[in-house]
C-alpha cells in the first residue's frame, strides 16, 4: 500500500464518526484534525528513529551557530549522517 493510500486510510477511519454523522463543516473539520494528529505522531517516530540512529553510532547531532549579525545569535542542531 502507498503512503498516500495509507494516508487516506487513517483520515477515513478517523472521520468515520464526522462523515456518518455531521455536515460538511465537520467532516473538513474532523480531516483537518486527523492530519494534524498524523503529522504530530510521524514527528515523533521520527525523533524517536534519528534518537536510535544516534545510539547505534550511524548519525550524529551537530551544533552550527549563527552569529548575532545575521539574526539574534543562537545555536541549531542538525541530524547528520555519518559517511559510510
Amino acid at each position: 500500500m502507498s503512503a498516500l493510500k495509507t494516508i487516506q486510510a487513517f483520515v477515513m477511519i478517523e472521520t468515520a464518526h464526522a462523515h456518518a454523522h455531521g455536515d460538511s463543516r465537520d467532516v473538513i473539520k474532523a480531516e483537518i484534525d486527523a492530519l494534524k494528529e498524523l503529522i504530530r505522531k510521524a514527528e515523533i517516530e521520527l525523533e524517536l528513529s534519528k534518537e536510535t540512529a544516534i545510539d547505534l553510532g550511524f548519525a550524529f547531532m551537530r551544533e552550527q551557530h549563527t552569529p548575532e549579525h545575521v539574526v539574534r545569535a543562537h545555536t541549531k542542531h542538525y541530524f547528520t549522517w555519518h559517511k559510510a
